[in-house]
């Protein structure tokens, strides 16, 4: 099923949930009728996750690949002042990241050293 700008919205909600408090979600779609809008990178939608997080989602991915790519991007806000130095997605108990993957129809956050799953989304749209 092709991503929808609905569809883009809810799964960049769901991947800004991972940062644990409330940030404001943007998503602009691309137009290729329009070049001062089109990306360059053919159809498909720009999401911003403030503060510092911009990913580019293509219309061709699937829900779990664009939600996979959303969550592991959010790393980009730990750069900002307000989350300097804090791992994003957690890893709960430990000071690093977890490791997103996809398998099957879910995200998987993974303890890099572990190797355990320590969280598993499903995304909201199919």
């Amino acid at each position: 099923m092709p991503l929808t700008d609905g569809a883009v919205a809810v799964l960049a909600q769901q991947a800004a949930e991972q940062i644990g408090t409330k940030v404001d979600v943007r998503v602009q779609p691309s137009t290729e009728d329009d070049p001062y809008r089109w990306s360059g990178h053919g159809r498909g939608w720009t999401v911003h996750i403030d503060p510092g997080v911009e990913v580019w989602i293509s219309a061709d991915a699937s829900p779990v690949a664009a939600l996979a790519e959303l969550v592991d991007h959010l790393d980009d806000a730990s750069e900002t002042e307000q989350y300097w130095g804090r791992a994003v997605p957690a890893c709960p108990g430990h000071q690093h990241r977890a490791r997103v993957e996809i398998d099957g129809t879910d995200v998987v956050l993974r303890c890099p050293e572990s190797g355990e799953v320590v969280r598993r989304i499903t995304p909201d749209v199919r």
